[in-house]
Order: C-alpha cells, then sequence, then structure tokens
C-alpha cells in the first residue's frame, strides 16, 4: 500500500483492519533497521535530511536528522557502518529501509 505524506511516498504493508484512502496513519520504522548514505537510498522508502547532531553510546551511534517542518528522524548504525560516511553537522543524507520494516500502528 501506499502512504502519501508531507516526506514523500512510502510503501508500507497493507495494515489490518485495512484503512480507507484519506485515514491519518502512523508509521514506525526501528532505527537500527534504516540504512544511511550521502547518495541516493538504498530502499524504496527514502527520506533526505541535514544532520542535526550524532550521539555515541559504546559502538552505537544515533544520528539524528531534520527532515523538515520541525521533524526528527533517528538512525541507529554501528561506529564500523559508518566509517566511510562524512557525518559533519549539517549534511545531507539520505535514510531508507524496506517497506516490510514499516509498521502502522493500529487506530486509537
Amino acid at each position: 500500500m501506499t502512504v502519501e505524506t508531507e516526506h514523500g511516498s512510502f510503501q508500507v504493508p497493507m495494515p489490518d483492519p485495512a484503512r480507507t484512502k484519506g485515514n491519518t496513519l502512523e508509521l514506525v520504522v526501528s532505527a537500527d533497521l534504516v540504512a544511511i548514505s550521502d547518495s541516493a537510498g538504498e530502499h524504496d522508502n527514502v527520506v533526505t535530511g541535514e544532520l542535526i547532531s550524532e550521539e555515541f553510546i559504546g559502538s552505537v551511534i544515533t544520528l539524528y536528522l531534520d527532515i523538515g517542518d520541525g521533524t526528527v528522524f533517528r538512525v541507529q548504525k554501528q561506529q564500523h557502518e559508518l566509517d566511510a560516511l562524512d557525518f559533519a553537522a549539517g549534511r545531507r543524507l539520505y535514510a531508507s529501509w524496506r517497506s516490510q520494516d514499516t509498521y502502522v500502528l493500529p487506530p486509537v
């Protein structure tokens, strides 16, 4: 199913129960399942943003991307996965993930 958002179009699994056009959906992707690069995304679902900051906890780095409208997107990777990536503040990066890694939250 395709979901249109202010940050782009994303392919997500069909939720159960199915939603109708015009419904509001909340999507979640585990931060460690997101690929990060400085060129086009590796997977079908892609957001791009400027790197705000990074947080180091042991060998895990959390990158914080400003993807617009005050929305912050987080990506977690092992240090060795980012060795080739220049992640200076303000740099434009691409975060991408597989559609099957997207979870549609149930309606409340």
